[in-house]
């Protein structure tokens, strides 16, 4: 899974912004297909991206329902989807419901470096 960096690039952010984004998103997609659509091809996981100038936001959206609550998911021993989705954002919500789970991740974007001129 890759998150395309010319999409992201447009916006303006530095190559570390849109590394640290991209392994965020494609966490949290993991954690979609696996856990939320369990490989299921008829079942679909969404994923939108929004940015402004401060903050770049996604949110994925899956089918799937949780059986634990999200502070004992983040404590399992196998998965670091959570951890690492939360140790890397600047703020993350997670809205569970019979419909399904979506998780949005928010992003504070840095300050793109600009060219010192002697001039």
């Amino acid at each position: 899974l890759t998150v395309p960096d010319a999409d992201i690039t447009v916006v303006g952010n530095t190559g570390d912004d849109i590394h640290l984004f991209g392994l965020k998103v494609c966490e949290a997609i993991g954690n979609a297909v696996e856990h939320g659509v369990r490989a299921d091809p008829r079942q679909r996981v969404s994923v939108e991206i929004f940015a402004d100038e401060d903050t770049i936001s996604a949110t994925v959206t899956d089918p799937g329902r949780w059986d634990t609550d999200t502070a004992a998911s983040r404590r399992a021993a196998r998965g670091t989807g959570l951890t690492v989705i939360h140790g890397l954002s600047e703020r993350v919500e997670i809205a569970r419901s019979i419909r399904g789970t979506r998780v949005t991740m928010h992003h504070r974007r840095r300050p793109v470096p600009t060219a010192h001129d002697p001039s």
